[in-house]
């Protein structure tokens, strides 16, 4: 199948991050185009921890290159973490999908935003996580980072274990319910 029938003519000014250092399936990063915005999906599970100045280390088979990342409150207690593409394009959705006089989605984008911080990494590529996310996602010191498809997820690891308890990794199952 030919590649030119999914890529442009000159891809190299599409692909900003071709290549995160891929070792495995579990570390998957997809390039797709969606009209000018190139989009990653991320995936794999990694245990990491909170230092006591409140630095993480996003792994760089999901950072890749990135220096600053948008980091949000997520739902389930947890952190949704974002490159400023995905973040600009999701951004423009909310913008696309809600009235403006409707106070439930005014309050609801007021909510969103306010939770959502550009953190930038040190030279060391730590980031520094705000008290405000840390509480949110009641992170201690133990961590769970991982991909989430367009995004990144950071759990606390209590949390983490608590939502996944009981639950058998049943493929059949979850592949019906995925419709794949």
């Amino acid at each position: 199948m030919a590649l030119g029938k999914f890529f442009p003519k000159n891809p190299k000014k599409f692909l900003k991050r071709v290549d995160i250092g891929i070792k495995g399936w579990y570390s998957v990063a997809i390039n797709l185009q969606k009209g000018s915005f190139l989009m990653f999906y991320l995936t794999g599970e990694y245990s990491h921890q909170m230092d006591t100045k409140n630095r993480i280390r996003i792994p760089n088979k999901l950072k890749g290159e990135e220096k600053a990342l948008f980091f949000a409150k997520g739902p389930n207690s947890c952190i949704y973490v974002y490159y400023e593409e995905a973040f600009q394009e999701l951004c423009r959705k909310i913008e696309e999908n809600n009235k403006l006089t409707d106070e439930r989605q005014r309050k609801a984008v007021r909510i969103f935003e306010k939770s959502a911080f550009h953190i930038e990494g040190d030279g060391q590529g730590r980031m520094v996580l705000p008290v405000l996310l840390k509480e949110h996602a009641k992170i201690d010191k133990e961590l769970v980072i991982c991909g989430a498809g367009s995004h990144i997820e950071i759990w606390a690891k209590e949390v983490y274990d608590k939502y996944f308890e009981g639950e058998e990794e049943n493929f059949d199952d979850m592949f019906n319910i995925l419709g794949i």
